[in-house]
């Protein structure tokens, strides 16, 4: 399993006003993006801030300066100002996400610039026209942190926790064609390990982790809703060539 590979990309994301927060995985080094739950990157909305800490290695906080979501996906605040995509109707909630495959978001850190103009590591992702069905998966995150843990300081001891299982059902869009929008896998899961990366033995990333489908099975959207999320953003878009680009030489 790849999980000493992908963990120095794992990330705790969270509201320190709030002392509450989930999880983030690094898919870009030069642009620091990290790749999270739609629900975690509402903390913004919600608390007016987020911050990120990289597991393991007693970093500093960094805060998330801008977001990305799903043009499916309107944010809102609670006075219904529309923070993101569509005008907001009647009786909608801000932080719900009604459709799970849909709960997927990029998040980027702020520049150190001379400190760390750029993040340590990534996780690649999985083309998004794979089927994973029976495949072997693993799960970094940080569950209950802010709960049961206490909330981290800087130079404290963060450490992701490891589970592994097998995707137990893939669904959504055109299974025929090689597309699921939905994983379900033998993991089990507990809050703060909202947008933790699901990935590959050989450390690909598959999915992000969105809740419990049953109480011994998490699900999450997969790697195709997250390259969908990249194309829907020019900047994303560009950012994300370039890089394949450069990749390929």
């Amino acid at each position: 399993m790849a999980a000493q590979k992908v963990a120095p990309a794992v990330y705790f994301v969270g509201s320190k006003k709030a002392g509450v927060g989930g999880t983030a995985v690094c898919i870009h080094v030069q642009a620091r993006l990290l790749a999270t739950a739609a629900h975690v990157a509402d903390l913004r909305i919600l608390h007016g801030e987020l911050y990120a800490m990289r597991n393991g290695f007693g970093d500093p906080w960094r805060r998330v300066v801008q977001v990305w979501y799903p043009f499916e996906l309107p944010r809102h605040t609670a006075d219904l100002k529309t923070i993101w995509g569509l005008a907001p109707v009647k009786d909608s909630v801000y932080n719900r996400v009604s459709a799970p495959y849909r709960d997927v978001a990029v998040l980027q850190l702020e520049d150190y610039a001379s400190a760390m103009p750029i993040l340590p590591a990534e996780i690649p992702l999985a083309s998004k026209d794979q089927l994973f069905l029976g495949r072997s998966v693993g799960l970094l995150g940080f569950p209950t942190y802010g709960l049961k843990h206490p909330w981290p300081h800087p130079g404290d001891p963060l450490v992701a926790i490891f589970d592994q299982g097998f995707v137990k059902r893939e669904t959504g869009h055109d299974l025929a064609r090689g597309v699921s929008a939905v994983l379900d896998y033998s993991i089990g899961c507990y809050p703060g390990n909202s947008g933790a990366p699901l990935f590959t033995s050989d450390g690909f990333l598959v999915a992000i982790h969105s809740g419990n489908r049953m109480s011994h099975f998490g699900s999450g959207p997969s790697v195709w809703e997250l390259w969908r999320c990249i194309e829907q953003h020019e900047d994303l878009r560009r950012l994300f060539a370039e890089k394949n680009r450069v990749s390929r030489k």
